[in-house]
């Protein structure tokens, strides 16, 4: 099992775009609140 520890690990993964984790990385430091949902088989993340 992969586990990403940081957002480029997920685009190295190709599980998310570099636009994507650069618009995820500036909301966190803007403190904006960030919803990540999937689908009900979806690993959930403990963290992000």
């Amino acid at each position: 099992m992969l586990r990403a520890a940081r957002l480029h690990d997920l685009v190295e993964l190709g599980s998310l775009t570099a636009r994507a984790a650069a618009f995820l990385e500036a909301s966190v430091r803007a403190g904006l609140k960030v919803l990540v949902a999937g689908g009900t088989q979806a690993e959930r993340p403990s963290r992000y």
